[in-house]
């Protein structure tokens, strides 16, 4: 349910990460959970994730508004370098983080951005872009960060990323060294076995 409060919630929803992330960082928790809405993986780096040449800027992805644990890793990263080398965003939902997948690729390979309206969105053929460069801190960053997500896939499934296919494999290893690891599950593939 989207209402006059879904931003404040979706704030709260990153803090309370980012206060579970501190707790374990002080050694008060070995560990956190934090059971929060709304959800963020469908968030990218301005919010709407591009796909298929499109980008509707009036709705969000799969009521994201802000990628809670994007901001909670890059938080990490920034706040407690010396202590957090490395982080594991684990994302096991039915369907694909593809908003978390976008800022992680974007921590390493340039992209191409285009202004419209009042947003920022990807294109990759289009003469007007610029190429920016967007690491969260420093480069090793991109080496030092790993994004996994076990989902369900298919054509007639949102958001109908994540799949893959050799050329993926390929760009992963040149320009995703922390490593980007999806795992498809297609429908009808499992059994009660």
């Amino acid at each position: 349910m989207v209402s006059g409060e879904t931003w404040r919630a979706a704030l709260l929803s990153s803090g309370a990460i980012i206060e579970a992330c501190e707790n374990v960082v002080s050694g008060k928790f070995k560990n956190g959970f934090c059971a929060i809405r709304p959800p963020g993986h469908h968030a990218g780096v301005f919010g709407k994730t591009f796909k298929n040449n499109e980008c509707d800027q009036e709705q969000t992805n799969g009521f994201c508004y802000l990628n809670n644990l994007a901001i909670a890793a890059a938080y990490l990263k920034n706040k407690h370098r010396e202590i957090i080398k490395k982080i594991a965003i684990v994302d096991f939902d039915v369907h694909h983080g593809n908003g978390t997948q976008e800022i992680i690729e974007c921590m390493q390979e340039p992209k191409l951005f285009r202004e419209q309206g009042n947003a920022s969105i990807l294109f990759d053929n289009d003469p007007r872009v610029s190429t920016q460069y967007r690491p969260w801190l420093d480069e090793s960053d991109g080496k030092n960060v790993l994004f996994t997500s076990v989902h369900l896939h298919g054509q007639q499934f949102y958001p109908n990323t994540g799949g893959v296919t050799l050329e993926d494999l390929k760009k992963q290893e040149a320009y995703h060294p922390g490593g980007i690891f999806n795992f498809p599950l297609y429908p009808g593939s499992m059994t009660s076995q």
